[in-house]
């Protein structure tokens, strides 16, 4: 997991400490995690962090998808850092899902398609 070294700090971590990242979608019944990542200083912009995929995928659901292009919402969303087996409340950190764009999905025409 990339993080800016100020926020690691601000965050009471240290480099190299494992933690999991969580998510919780609005609507969603459950917490999503993504469990035991490395923290490594790196710098990101203040507040936000990078980490690879597909490790991650469990964070986003399946049905959170951008409007017109119907790709997962994988690249923008809210994570909690927390220390590996601690536990978390599902209310914290909600995000609203963007939803399928089934209604304005685009779909190749014939002379397109090879």
């Amino acid at each position: 997991m990339f993080v800016n070294p100020s926020d690691i700090e601000e965050l009471g971590y240290q480099e190299g400490a494992l933690v999991d990242l969580l998510t919780h979608w609005s609507g969603d019944l459950h917490l999503r995690r993504a469990g035991s990542f490395r923290i490594v200083a790196y710098q990101t912009p203040r507040g936000s962090a990078a980490a690879y995929y597909p490790e991650t995928n469990p964070l986003v659901p399946l049905d959170s998808t951008a409007l017109g292009s119907n790709t997962p919402t994988s690249k923008s969303i809210i994570i909690r850092l927390v220390s590996v087996g601690t536990t978390a409340s599902v209310t914290e950190g909600e995000q609203e899902p963007v939803g399928a764009d089934d209604a304005t999905k685009g779909y190749p025409e014939e002379e397109y398609l090879s």
